[in-house]
């Protein structure tokens, strides 16, 4: 009995040893890593980084669409309201007035025309409601034009562009009719016909896209979020949408012949 109980010490103390010597090792030479265990755990990152770029870009970039389409939903309610307020009229930024462009009113811009009226819009606005009560839905998210707004109080900056062709007779865009100057007549929620389908305004700054629009030739395939004249919100490419008419009477070439701006029949006519 006596030597079965020294065996058993004996190999509980050579397994002590054994677990000790394990241990010692563990703790010695083999605690850090070796240089190519370290180049492939850093090689390892690098593919995980690169696989999950992508994704996260386009995680940031779909959130920055919700929330333009969202400032584009609340733009609509107060344009809404501001059409109610004006028997049905339009916004419009006309020459030989000048609008409020600061948050505190003390400051104004005078357009050169009315077809300015596609990114000077907030001015007309501000005359119906104080700035400073929505001048944060002007700006897509992440812009810096908002905070340039804030530190200088002043400016026609926004996001949104405003479709010129509320701003006058859907007979300008129609072939074949001679532009006349009766025809810089804004224009009123009745004569929009397919209202669905009719861009008021879209986010052409894109600023949680920035990425996407340098690495891309033609920025109008890019998804771009719209109001519609039914103040319904989407997003689509401007690349999508029907072919311009061109506004014989605007001097600015690249604006006469811009898409979703100068619909075929103006407000009449369709985008989508």
């Amino acid at each position: 009995m006596s030597n079965i109980l020294i065996r058993r010490q004996d190999g509980a103390r050579a397994q002590a040893t054994r677990t000790s010597t394990i241990a010692r090792q563990w703790s010695g030479d083999n605690r850090a890593f070796t240089l190519i265990e370290l180049l492939i755990t850093i090689g390892i990152i690098g593919v995980l980084i690169g696989i999950l770029s992508p994704a996260i870009r386009g995680a940031l970039a779909a959130a920055g669409r919700t929330g333009s389409l969202s400032n584009l939903r609340q733009l609509g309610i107060t344009v809404e309201a501001f059409t109610q307020s004006n028997k049905g009229r339009y916004l419009v930024t006309a020459p030989g007035h000048s609008y409020p462009v600061s948050l505190n009113g003390d400051m104004g811009f005078g357009p050169g025309n009315r077809w300015q009226s596609l990114y000077a819009w907030p001015g007309a606005l501000a005359e119906f409601a104080p700035l400073r009560a929505y001048f944060e839905i002007l700006f897509s998210p992440g812009s810096p034009k908002l905070r340039k707004f804030k530190l200088n109080a002043f400016g026609t900056y926004t996001s949104y562009w405003y479709a010129n062709s509320f701003v006058a007779q859907p007979a300008l865009w129609t072939p074949g009719v001679t532009p006349t100057a009766s025809m810089l007549v804004v224009t009123r929620v009745d004569q929009v016909e397919f209202t669905a389908n009719k861009v008021l305004f879209w986010d052409v700054e894109r600023a949680y896209d920035k990425r996407w629009l340098r690495e891309h030739a033609n920025v109008d395939d890019a998804p771009t979020p719209m109001l519609f004249a039914d103040a319904h919100a989407d997003v689509k490419k401007p690349a999508d949408a029907a072919d311009a008419q061109p506004n014989p009477l605007n001097s600015r070439a690249g604006d006469a012949s811009m898409r979703l701006s100068n619909t075929l029949r103006g407000v009449r006519g369709r985008d989508y």
